[in-house]
């Protein structure tokens, strides 16, 4: 069953490829990846050649890695088809870790990884990095703060500040899922008795936050990130209704 999470990812590498070559990146995705063009041609953070610093996206992180991967000569949107596929092979490789040492007979456990690895393929999460959003890659990293949160190794919890600031980097939402499970870490280290190391690690990326902080104002004249500035003019928590409709839809949390 070690071959499958390989199989994954050249999957959904594949599957990605024929949705490009039917259709393109749209929304959103679209216009991170103009400013990565742009940001690799030498033009500054900017959707257009000679127009101004405006930050006209939030995944900070992804821009770079996209930044990364078209400087050394991938289209933009293979390489975030690329990434995406990277986190899809991650998500099969920990839905393999946690079912090797289940009690399950070896046939039951390549059904449900199967099935597990399926949905991989063609959940919501997916579809969206099709069209070319960080969703997957975003989605594997949740997942793998997660497993080392059940770890439990001294290992695992010193990793947990590192990837928390990843996830809070590469979308705006996840500095809230990176703070919940920073401190979910702190209380594992204090347990493991690692509290003094993991400490010193969180300030460590704590400071490189603050540092990203203030270098995003002195670049786009905007501390917050972009959606608070946008939303905001459309009253407070107008996603409420939304979001409760998701959670009681059909379609919505419980497939």
């Amino acid at each position: 069953l070690s071959f499958i999470p390989f199989i994954v990812f050249i999957g959904f590498f594949l599957f990605g490829l024929a949705h490009l070559y039917l259709s393109h990146p749209n929304e959103d995705a679209y216009i991170v990846l103009k400013y990565v063009e742009n940001f690799v041609a030498g033009h500054g953070i900017v959707y257009f050649a000679g127009g101004p610093r405006t930050e006209g996206f939030v995944d900070f992180l992804w821009f770079l890695m996209l930044s990364g991967l078209v400087w050394l000569g991938f289209d933009v949107a293979v390489a975030a088809l690329f990434l995406n596929a990277v986190g899809a092979g991650v998500t099969a490789y920990i839905f393999y870790v946690a079912l090797k040492p289940s009690l399950f007979s070896p046939a039951a456990k390549g059904v449900l990884l199967g099935l597990a690895c399926m949905m991989v393929l063609t959940n919501q999460a997916a579809i969206a990095s099709y069209d070319g959003f960080s969703t997957m890659l975003y989605s594997a990293m949740i997942l793998y703060l997660y497993w080392l949160s059940l770890d439990g190794s001294k290992k695992s919890i010193l990793l947990i500040p590192f990837i928390s600031l990843m996830v809070g980097l590469i979308r705006s939402d996840g500095v809230v899922v990176g703070v919940a499970f920073c401190i979910l870490g702190g209380y594992w280290a204090y347990r493991t008795k690692v509290l003094n190391t993991y400490l010193q690690i969180s300030l460590v990326c704590l400071l490189l936050a603050v540092f990203y902080l203030f270098w995003r104002y002195s670049y786009f004249r905007m501390l917050l990130p972009l959606p608070l500035y946008v939303k905001m003019t459309r009253g407070h928590l107008e996603g409420l209704k939304d979001n409760i409709e998701w959670l009681t839809m059909a379609g919505g949390p419980s497939p």
